[in-house]
């Protein structure tokens, strides 16, 4: 499949130097965004790296991981790709945990770089001695004596134990 890039910007690579299954790069443009793994990004050259973005055309293959996420791997042709490297900022699209834990919020958002504001962390300890992680954002609804607290979550399992230890 060939794929063309017109200012992609790398908004988020978990892709270290240590071999971490799964590592993605993740790329993103006004119509959406893409993961990328870590052979791909690794194989094209200039190799694709996070504060750059990307223009010109990408050849790889769609599969899905482990986890069904669809995502865009190398091929023989990879190595022919042609692509040109500018350094960019990347600015986080503000959204709220309600928007995002939407079946339409999540196909929105998913694989871009997002802040979300005023939430706090939930914690939950479960018998293996992981931890399941929340993000909670509360809101008011209405007004007046018409009001109503509403709290939204986002639900995090920690089945590989890599959050850090300091999160509440």
């Amino acid at each position: 499949v060939a794929l063309t890039l017109n200012n992609a910007k790398v908004s988020l690579s978990t892709v270290t130097d240590e071999d971490m299954y799964p590592s993605y790069s993740f790329i993103e443009d006004e119509t959406g965004a893409l993961a990328l793994s870590r052979m791909f990004a690794s194989t094209v050259q200039p190799n694709i790296v996070k504060d750059n973005s990307y223009t010109g055309t990408i050849y790889g293959s769609f599969a899905f991981d482990t986890f069904g996420r669809p995502v865009f791997s190398e091929t023989a042709k990879t190595a022919a790709s042609e692509i040109t490297p500018t350094p960019c900022e990347i600015v986080p699209a503000e959204v709220t945990v309600g928007t995002i834990n939407t079946e339409a919020g999540f196909a929105d958002y998913y694989g871009k770089l997002v802040t979300l504001k005023n939430v706090t962390w939930g914690k939950k300890e479960d018998a293996w001695g992981g931890s399941d992680y929340y993000l909670v954002a509360t809101h008011t609804e209405g007004e007046g004596e018409e009001a109503v607290e509403v709290s939204d979550s986002i639900y995090f399992h920690d089945q590989y134990y890599q959050f850090p230890a300091n999160i509440p």
